[in-house]
């Protein structure tokens, strides 16, 4: 092969080279911008689920609450504090319909 093809391939490798150097090096950054994109994204689904699940024990446990505050009614002893035994005011009974205490008793229990 004569001096001067060898010269014209030695330059057309060389723009191959440089060309790929650039793409090899854009592919790489897209994969760590991909990368650090799936960890946020993965966080922040991550992030939704836990809500999810204490809103669900949440409202899991109010409506445990509901129930018992039906039984009670089912018994009688609705609208009593079931800890000083005294009437629970219709206030609070209006605001929060299943609660089993008066609002002495919950601050009582809240302090503690």
């Amino acid at each position: 092969m004569n001096r001067k093809r060898l010269v014209r391939y030695q330059k057309q490798l060389k723009q191959l080279q440089q060309r790929l150097s650039g793409d090899v090096r854009e592919v790489a950054h897209d994969i760590e911008s991909n990368q650090a994109s799936l960890k946020e994204r993965e966080a922040y689904v991550a992030d939704e689920i836990e809500t999810d699940v204490l809103l669900g024990e949440n409202e899991e446990a109010m409506l445990a609450e509901v129930q018992l505050a039906m039984a009670r009614i089912e018994s009688g002893s609705f609208g009593v504090c079931q800890d000083c035994k005294s009437n629970i005011r219709a206030a609070r009974l209006n605001a929060i319909p299943y609660t089993s205490v008066c609002i002495g008793c919950e601050q009582q229990h809240e302090s503690s």
